[in-house]
């Protein structure tokens, strides 16, 4: 089987899915809008960078506890709606269809948000951080995460597929080994990261504005 694995946050939409969710969906929670404002702090953002772990995240969670699984993809339907996509990699998608390829997502947004966005873009199958869930009830943890488990998700399901990966994350570097083709994404004026993929021999590369 042919394979397309493409990361979603900053790859297919110009958008962190997880906290501009929870923004858009607790905007009128003031206990939320606290939380987001401490992660906005340079100190914590620093910090989460440092240890590579985004140490809000789990907090952030914990504000879904209670809700039907049905009512957060009914709402995650409304907000992919709404989110900016990037155009030259939806592009890319389309030619990958083209060639027959399966169109897979793999991201470590919540798993609600990019099962709505498979729909959307009728992809496949999807991977992504998992919930617990006890029937139906969200319990505000996860499951499990994927922030750090994409390369164990390629090496159980694709390792015998033809398969490339479209992302934006330089953590996902450590997948590279195991697929045939990566290819970067990242706007057209971020030095940074064109800078990163060619010191990592990444030669392939989708640039937005």
């Amino acid at each position: 089987m042919k394979v397309l694995l493409v990361d979603v946050c900053h790859t297919l939409y110009k958008s962190n899915t997880t906290y501009d969710f929870l923004e858009w969906y607790l905007s009128a929670n003031q206990d939320y809008q606290r939380l987001v404002k401490f992660r906005q702090n340079l100190l914590v953002r620093v910090a989460a960078r440092a240890i590579g772990h985004d140490i809000v995240r789990s907090k952030a969670i914990a504000y879904l506890k209670g809700l039907e699984y049905s009512a957060l993809i009914d709402a995650a339907t409304i907000f992919v709606d709404q989110l900016d996509p990037i155009p030259e990699t939806m592009q890319v998608l389309k030619q990958y269809r083209s060639r027959n390829y399966q169109i897979v997502l793999l991201s470590s947004s919540l798993d609600f948000i990019v099962e709505a966005i498979s729909r959307k873009l009728n992809a496949k199958r999807f991977h992504a951080s998992q919930l617990d869930y006890q029937e139906g009830i969200c319990q505000g943890v996860f499951a499990s995460d994927l922030a750090t488990g994409k390369r164990d998700i390629i090496e159980r399901f694709y390792s015998d597929d033809t398969c490339d990966f479209i992302t934006d994350n330089f953590s996902d570097l450590t997948c590279a080994p195991f697929v045939d083709q990566m290819i970067a994404v990242y706007e057209v004026n971020d030095s940074a990261s064109a800078a990163f993929w060619k010191r990592n021999k990444i030669a392939q590369s989708i640039t937005y504005e």
